[in-house]
Order: structure tokens, then sequence, then C-alpha cells
């Protein structure tokens, strides 16, 4: 005999299924590892984090390959992945696309950080290097050794003749930097502007992204 299932059964079976929680992964750039890490943290959102080096932005071939082993491992445990990237690869959300995977709103880590502080300093001043806390860490590293300014002094003239200011946008994180972004300043001989501009607009951005991916 076939079961008949009544109407409230399927009405309450529907509504489970409608008021599932979804399983979200963040994947992020290691660049704003803790600031993500924190701002989770401080909203107890539940969701599984993972980063990815950020220095594989100087191999971009490196940077496609290790995010595509990363959404592909986060898609069979996850129904959804948040990713905290700019456009950082070419035609980066079509390519995050077959990973059922959705990209924070922003072009670069930079105006997530900075949101419209980045375009007003812009605008002002084109030429402008900025710096975050972790790359301010990894400067001498990646830069300075990374791109051999310490053995070829003329490729640091060539690279930043264009800049007229470096600004540092403080995330109030990692301590007291000053001394550390002074150096580099004075390294390339250029003025230096420091905004502490917290964790508000990447804040932002990661809680509309998160509201956005959970109604999909």
């Amino acid at each position: 005999m076939t079961a008949i299932r009544c109407i409230p059964c399927l009405r309450r079976s529907q509504l489970r299924q409608e008021t599932r929680v979804l399983k979200i992964a963040v994947l992020s750039c290691g660049a704003l590892a803790r600031e993500v890490r924190h701002i989770c943290q401080s909203e107890q959102w539940p969701h599984k984090l993972s980063f990815v080096s950020p220095l594989l932005h100087l191999y971009p071939a490196k940077l496609r390959a290790a995010l595509a082993d990363r959404l592909s491992a986060l898609q069979y445990s996850f129904d959804r992945t948040l990713v905290v990237y700019g456009q950082c690869l070419p035609d980066m959300d079509g390519f995050l696309a077959p990973f059922n995977a959705y990209r924070v709103r922003g072009e670069h880590c930079l105006e997530m950080v900075g949101g419209e502080r980045f375009w007003t300093i812009i605008a002002e001043c084109p030429g402008t290097y900025f710096l975050i806390p972790s790359w301010t860490h990894s400067f001498d590293s990646a830069i300075v050794v990374g791109l051999g300014l310490d053995k070829e002094p003329r490729m640091k003239e060539l690279m930043f003749r264009n800049y007229r200011q470096i600004v540092y946008f403080d995330t109030l994180l990692y301590g007291d930097l000053d001394h550390k972004v002074t150096e580099i300043a004075a390294f390339l001989n250029l003025p230096l502007r420091i905004e502490r501009v917290g964790v508000e607009a990447l804040h932002a951005r990661l809680a509309e992204a998160l509201a956005t991916v959970s109604t999909r």
C-alpha cells in the first residue's frame, strides 16, 4: 500500500527545507586575514574561514590554481563560499561562478578597507601608493627583496617615480606600525599620510555579502 502523507506533514517538511541554515565558508586573501577573523569573531558568525597567501598575487597562474583547489574543496562541504578578493584575476566573477562562490563587493582590498576614503584620496592625488598593515609587515620580503629593489636600486626609481605620496590605512588591529610605514616612506622618498580607518568599511561589505549569499 502506498503511504499517503498528510498535508500538515508536507507543510512541516517544506518548512524545514525552507528554514535550513545554509553552510557558508569564507575564503579570503591572507592580506586581510586578521581583519576578516576579527570581524567574524566579533559578530560570532559561525562560518568556516580559509585564507590563501597574498604573495601568490606575484604569480597569477599560481593564484588561480590555489584558489581553484581551495574552492573545489570547500564546494563539497558548504552550500556557498563567500570570497574576500577584489578583481585579482581576469574575469574574477566568471572564474568563481562554477564553484558556487560569490565575491564581496569591491575592485580590490584597498577599496574594501578604505571605503569612500579610498576614492576621495584617489581623486585628490591619483599618484598615491597605499599600504595596509599586512602589506607593511611584508614590504621588505615581498617588495624590496621579492622585486629585487635591494639588488638594483634603479628599479626603485623606475617603479615608484610616478607616485606622489603614501597613504597607510591603519585597521587598528596590528598595534603601532607607524614607525615601519615611516621607514617605508623614507625608503621611497615620499610624504606619508596615515588614515585610522579601522574595519568599519570591510565589516559593512562582509555583512552585506553574507546577507546576499544566505538568501540565494
